[in-house]
């Protein structure tokens, strides 16, 4: 059975699993403190925070290796595609003769875009997923240090501190420090490769659906029907991942809004999905 809590109930939980009064909270709190358990489960969670910030880092690594080989492959075929062209037209890119490609080269355009997508995808929800868990530790850090280093990790520069606001720039394009969030940035990254790639496979799919039901494509009329079409394709696939995401959440059994804590039953398989 599923148990939430809030942060008054956080060290009954922890070490006490009994969170029913404020009294057994710090009885529990003294007790962990007394018996080291509150350092031992400090340290613990830094070091728990470090290696998820190491493998968020890796995970990267690993997925940029997938959508580096992705484009590649797609940029590569569509050159050979070009560079082999037929006789009758220019050998240039360009929609008129994008649409005067044959079926099995449209096919195989959308087939190395959606692997482009999908890396691209995957991508972002490992970015999701590797944040929600370097978050969660981060605020069992916050919970555990007051009593083990006092607030270190909660206390941190002030960017806009008047003596000090020549120290830091919010401008990209200056050298000076600013306090964003790297991890963020890297998941809009990943936001913008996977809309940029989902939009491609998108526009050859539509292309492959043209070519399959009229052989003789004219350039004009594609550009009449395929970029509403193409928009109204592209922006449905968004909506549906964000409908299936909120509708997910909505579902969830024993789904609580109000406790900030949210405890595993002791036989839950995958205690941590890293």
């Amino acid at each position: 059975m599923n148990n939430y809590f809030d942060d008054s109930d956080y060290f009954a939980s922890v070490f006490s699993n009994d969170a029913s009064q404020t009294d057994v909270n710090e009885c529990a709190k003294a007790n962990s403190i007394s018996d080291g358990r509150l350092k031992t489960a400090y340290k613990q969670a830094a070091d728990i925070r470090k290696f998820e910030i190491d493998l968020f880092w890796k995970r990267g690594t690993y997925y940029w290796a997938f959508i580096l080989a992705a484009f590649t492959a797609h940029f590569t075929l569509l050159g050979m595609i070009f560079s082999t062209f037929g006789k009758e037209v220019k050998n240039e890119l360009s929609l008129k003769n994008m649409c005067a490609l044959p079926g099995l080269s449209l096919f195989a355009l959308a087939v190395t875009a959606f692997f482009c997508f999908f890396f691209s995808l995957a991508w972002t929800l490992v970015n999701k997923g590797s944040k929600f868990w370097q978050k969660n530790w981060e605020a069992h850090i916050d919970m555990l240090e007051e009593n083990v280093t006092g607030n270190l990790y909660k206390t941190f520069l002030n960017t806009n501190f008047k003596c000090e606001e020549k120290a830091f720039s919010k401008n990209p394009l200056c050298y000076k420090a600013y306090d964003y969030s790297v991890t963020t940035i890297t998941t809009l990254t990943s936001i913008l490769l996977t809309i940029v790639s989902g939009g491609l496979f998108c526009f050859y799919v539509e292309l492959f659906i043209f070519r399959c039901v009229n052989k003789q494509i004219q350039a004009n009329n594609l550009l009449t029907w395929i970029v509403p079409i193409c928009t109204i394709v592209f922006l449905t696939v968004i909506y549906a991942i964000f409908y299936f995401e909120t509708v997910g959440n909505n579902f969830q059994k024993n789904k609580n809004t109000v406790n900030r804590w949210h405890q595993r039953s002791k036989n839950y398989a995958d205690n941590h999905q890293t």
